[in-house]
């Protein structure tokens, strides 16, 4: 049993050194190999990446499978996790992706991970195809509804109060289809300010970088109080300009702060608004 492990091991970073240097299939060869020797939840990741970097059709079953096999051996592997709902969202199941890739981030605090920010971006790309979906269906609805009042409205025009109705209605006919008209016309009015409610909002001037104008994604605060995006400001002092180029007040790499504050205002703006996430794409 210990040599079958061993033999898994020099499996897996063989196939390591395959994955790395761009040889997909003989990295899959090995990890398939070593998973037939010792299933472990890490070839099966490991196999999972090298089909979504190999990325040939049908590849997001093939990381699913793998994923959920390597969470049934350890349902607290934030790889498994982050690769598993990568590949959920890609086949459309927006629900389970933003799941898994929550749960990865969870498992962050726990245990830090290179690539943190990978899986942030892939929860927030998962949320706004969701919403790109949740959003199409909306107004493909709505374009249906539309045609339906126009007719309805056109059938008013044409169409005299019925005489049982004139009898009962304590007002006229022309008053009683007065009210019709107005009652589509507030309906219509509705439709059209929910499908105005549907497109993107631009994020507040307070949550975008001062030179990108694009929505903050690592924000830093200077000593003079204005935040910028962290490559934006770097690349800017890097090139020998020495100053903020806000205030024009002298400024040095070392003078940057994490803008916390404004990083979590960026999160809750994202989980109100997921089609704002183009801008950080």
């Amino acid at each position: 049993m210990a040599s079958a492990r061993q033999s898994a091991e020099d499996l897996r970073e063989f196939g390591n050194v395959c994955l790395a240097k761009g040889k997909l299939d003989a990295a899959i060869a090995a990890y398939s190999e070593a998973i037939c020797l010792s299933p472990n939840a890490a070839y099966y990741t490991n196999r999972a990446q090298a089909h979504k970097r190999k990325g040939v059709a049908g590849w997001a079953r093939l990381v699913i499978d793998d994923c959920e096999s390597a969470l049934a051996l350890d349902d607290k592997s934030i790889k498994a996790h982050y690769l598993l709902g990568g590949a959920l969202s890609d086949v459309g199941d927006f629900v389970r992706a933003t799941e898994h890739l929550r749960r990865a981030l969870g498992l962050t605090a726990q245990t830090s991970v290179l690539y943190e920010a990978d899986i942030r971006a892939a929860m927030l790309r998962a949320n706004k195809r969701r919403w790109e979906d949740e959003t199409a269906a909306a107004v493909e609805s709505l374009d249906a509804a539309m045609p339906l009042l126009h007719e309805l409205a056109e059938q008013l025009d044409a169409a005299a109060m019925p005489l049982h109705a004139r009898a009962s209605s304590p007002v006229g006919a022309g008053e009683a289809k007065r009210q019709q008209r107005m009652h589509l016309s507030t309906v219509r009015r509705a439709l059209d300010a929910h499908r105005a409610s549907l497109v993107a909002p631009r994020a507040p001037e307070y949550l975008q970088c001062a030179i990108s104008l694009e929505l903050l994604r690592e924000p830093v605060i200077t000593p003079c109080g204005h935040t910028f995006e962290r490559s934006c400001i770097e690349d800017h002092l890097r090139r020998g300009h020495h100053f903020n180029p806000v205030s024009r007040a002298p400024l040095a790499l070392e003078q940057l702060v994490p803008n916390l504050a404004v990083k979590a205002a960026v999160e809750a703006f994202l989980a109100a608004h997921p089609g704002a996430y183009e801008s950080l794409e």
